[in-house]
């Protein structure tokens, strides 16, 4: 009973915590402008374009352009968007009525096809807005231009258009899914909620710990419930008080995932697992440093060697996300330290096999049991300690505990 009073506490007065709210509202809203900007900087460059041409190989004529010396072509912008827009060549008859243009912004570029096209294949750009499309559509009536009348129309087809490209992703189960730009985007700012999560609730649970020692509270709370009751108390509460957030940013994530396709309720549920495990796990490692702390600057001094591994398996979240088949992919996808990350961003990009996530759990799950018995016996021995005690005695009081049960 003691366990749910204390969880009760904790999971109320750190939801309370103005950094707490501000966290769990803004942090969504960040991700979304940023990921809002991104696209819009990205989509700003697919817009209609108007751009001049130099031809001095000659080899466009007006017969593979037109009467009126004009290419226009619709182009898609692919995967970002079902967006089209118009890309417009003009001839120019020299460059300087084409830089003149240029200057005036009557047109957004022009590119200079050199007379030595055959043998160097240069095409010289000069733009206000930078667009690959008009190099690639002169690349392309250039192509048609020197093959016309040497080969069949279907081959010189077939060269200016190249390949029809598509890219599946097949499930566990032999589900085909189509991957696209986003499928790379949301899983990692998925990981990225994720990751944040664990570390609020941890640090709280340190903060905690740490205050209450420092002010003499802790020996209070002692007075009236065991060390291991405080303790699992703190660690379920502020384990709800994370499972709480992390569910919210879920709600407001899986709509967006939901309309690019991207996700299955299923990451949601992995993603779910695993913060609790990933929480277990590293809220204990926490719970022994913050025991043998005297204060909160001596404990915050340690927490970083305990949180760096979270923060690797960030750094290689992308090697997941491009490639999570890759052998660091898989290892990091099956240690504690780093498991609460990589898997669930190996499961929602591509195939992983139903063994490989049982390996990875049961691991995190013996490792967070391993790890909640070491922070209780800690607890009980150096809660009430004011001094910083040495790895040593550490290790020899944590022997003495177990010899004696």
């Amino acid at each position: 009973m003691s366990v749910l009073v204390i969880a009760k506490h904790e999971l109320l007065a750190n939801a309370k915590r103005k950094e707490f709210v501000l966290i769990t509202l803004a942090f969504p809203l960040f991700i979304l402008i940023v990921f809002s900007s991104s696209m819009g900087v990205i989509l700003s460059t697919f817009g209609d374009v108007k751009a001049g041409f130099v031809d001095k190989s000659g080899l466009l004529s007006s017969d593979e352009i037109g009467e009126m010396d004009k290419i226009v072509e619709s182009v898609n912008a692919g995967d970002i968007s079902k967006k089209s827009f118009k890309v417009i060549l003009v001839r120019y008859s020299s460059e300087e009525k084409a830089r003149e243009d240029l200057i005036k912004g009557r047109i957004d570029g022009y590119y200079v096809i050199d007379e030595n096209y055959i043998d160097n294949g240069k095409i010289t750009g000069y733009t206000k807005k930078a667009s690959p499309h008009p190099a690639r559509i002169l690349e392309k009536k250039l192509v048609k231009a020197m093959l016309a009348g040497k080969v069949d129309d279907r081959v010189v087809k077939r060269v200016v258009e190249g390949s029809n490209y598509e890219e599946y992703k097949v499930g566990a189960k032999g589900e085909v899914e189509e991957r696209n730009f986003m499928s790379f985007i949301i899983p990692v700012g998925f990981a990225v909620l994720l990751l944040t999560s664990i570390l609020t609730s941890s640090s709280y649970l340190l903060q905690g710990i740490a205050e209450e020692k420092e002010s003499r509270i802790m020996e209070i709370l002692l007075s009236s419930v065991t060390a291991e009751e405080l303790l699992f108390g703190k660690l379920l509460g502020l384990g709800l008080l994370g499972l709480m957030q992390i569910s919210l940013w879920i709600a407001i994530a899986f709509p967006l995932a939901a309309s690019f396709a991207i996700l299955s309720p299923s990451v949601f549920v992995i993603a779910l697992a695993y913060f609790i495990l990933g929480y277990a796990f590293y809220a204990s490692l926490i719970s022994c440093i913050a025991a043998i702390s005297p204060t909160l600057k001596d404990a915050q001094q340690m927490l970083g060697f305990v949180i760096l591994p979270l923060i690797f398996s960030m750094m290689f979240g992308e090697i997941a996300a491009v490639n999570p088949s890759s052998p660091i992919s898989m290892l990091l996808s099956y240690l504690p330290f780093t498991s609460p990350i990589e898997m669930p961003l190996r499961f929602a990009v591509g195939q992983v096999e139903g063994y490989e996530i049982i390996i990875s759990v049961l691991t995190l799950v013996a490792s967070a049991f391993i790890t909640v018995r070491i922070a209780s016996k800690l607890f009980g021995l150096f809660a009430l300690s004011y001094t910083k005690p040495k790895i040593g005695d550490v290790l020899k009081s944590l022997r003495s505990s177990g010899t004696s049960q």
